[in-house]
């Protein structure tokens, strides 16, 4: 295996494991509805958008298909992620403020940032865990790379078909984006900015 294939594997591991993040999200938000009277919401969910499988890469992700099954599970768990929040709010606004508290508090059990990160390093963990369309859609274009800071522009809005699905409203999944940013980047100085959902960035 070439160099170029063991890199190109590991990228494909990292969208899996960003699609899991997600929908271990989803799967948080649909235990607080069920908690307080959703009793249907995990069928609602699973019946309108699919779901993703629970286990490792290896086991899940077909070798002879890797691209098409990624893509599959990306579309499910955005979908899965628009169709909850949807539904939520639909039933009780008042869930609103326990499914941001979800969001801003998730991140903080995936890792554990210790010493000073510059914006660069920021902008990677950012990178490496959020779910932001399949590799080659580069959503992305970097504006300014510094020590102090990062800023992009989105090209491409790979959220929007699923909240269009679900009738949902696409601001609410950057409101939760900005607070699961929020949480990750809690006490170390960083700084995420996101100006109407088109520019952003990450500043110390």
């Amino acid at each position: 295996m070439s160099c170029d294939s063991i890199g190109q594997e590991e990228r494909r591991k990292n969208q899996f494991m960003k699609i899991q993040i997600l929908d271990a999200i989803v799967g948080e938000m649909i235990g607080f509805g069920v908690q307080y009277g959703l009793d249907t919401l995990p069928d609602t969910v699973d019946l309108s958008s699919g779901a993703v499988p629970e286990g490792n890469y290896e086991d899940i992700i077909d070798p002879s298909a890797p691209h098409q099954y990624l893509s599959m599970y990306t579309k499910i768990a955005e979908a899965r992620f628009a169709c909850v929040v949807t539904e939520m709010l639909r039933a009780d606004k008042r869930f609103y403020s326990g499914i941001v508290e979800i969001c801003r508090s998730f991140p903080k059990r995936l890792v554990s940032i210790e010493g000073k990160l510059n914006a660069p390093n920021a902008y990677n963990l950012f990178n490496q865990i959020v779910l932001d369309g399949m590799p080659c859609d580069e959503t992305r274009e970097i504006l300014t790379m510094t020590e102090d800071k990062v800023e992009w522009i989105k090209k491409i809005d790979t959220h929007a078909p699923a909240w269009e699905k679900c009738s949902g409203d696409l601001n609410q999944f950057y409101i939760l984006q900005t607070a699961f940013v929020e949480g990750l980047f809690e006490g170390t100085g960083i700084k995420y900015t996101n100006e109407n959902n088109k520019k952003f960035s990450l500043t110390v």
